[in-house]
């Protein structure tokens, strides 16, 4: 898997003609440029989802009784695509909770306006957290959720870069402010990593 997505990661990348194309819709009919970035991301999903059922043999794809199977999803826009690995064996019952470090995807609308936002109450991943097996943090981790996506949602790149700066720096003192209270006890730590593309 990790050398399908390390090859396949090269060719999502926009080639010269789709740049071309965007930059002159842009320029000439600015609406009609969404509608070429939307199709274009769609298209890439497609090819995606052509190509991770080619890199395995059709043996990988059949049901073998052992409840597992592996799932290829994206958000409405396209713009993040997600493999699901699920276990359908497991039940509350006897599920031991969820299992430590995990990564989280913290995608807003993508726009200067609302960089980043934690989707807590439509992200089934993101709620997953929750499912830890520590009664303290089921209580503490949804208000934890919520604060910080306010405090994401302050973030917004129209306003001066000593502002923006200013806002960053809340959110990160939030995030160690929550090491210190919450997560330390239960050798737990939250990191906060920003990446820009």
């Amino acid at each position: 898997m990790n050398t399908f997505i390390d090859n396949y990661n090269a060719k999502t990348h926009w080639g010269a003609f789709d740049k071309l194309t965007f930059r002159i819709t842009t320029f000439m009919y600015y609406p009609l440029s969404k509608v070429i970035h939307d199709w274009t991301r769609k298209i890439h999903f497609n090819e995606l989802r052509a190509e991770l059922m080619s890199a395995f043999p059709e043996n990988f794809w059949k049901d073998h009784g052992t409840n597992k199977t592996m799932r290829l999803g994206c958000s409405p826009d396209h713009m993040t695509a997600f493999i699901d690995f699920l276990d359908f064996s497991q039940e509350k019952s006897n599920w031991r909770g969820l299992r430590v470090p995990r990564d989280i995807l913290i995608a807003g609308a993508g726009t200067y306006n609302h960089p980043y936002n934690l989707d807590y109450l439509n992200d089934p991943y993101v709620k997953s957290i929750v499912l830890m097996n520590l009664k303290y943090l089921q209580d503490k981790l949804p208000a934890f959720m919520e604060n910080f996506n306010s405090d994401l949602g302050k973030l917004c790149f129209y306003k001066l870069h000593s502002v923006v700066e200013s806002d960053l720096m809340s959110v990160v003192k939030w995030v160690e402010k929550a090491n210190r209270i919450m997560f330390n006890h239960f050798n737990l730590k939250c990191v906060l990593y920003v990446c820009e593309n």
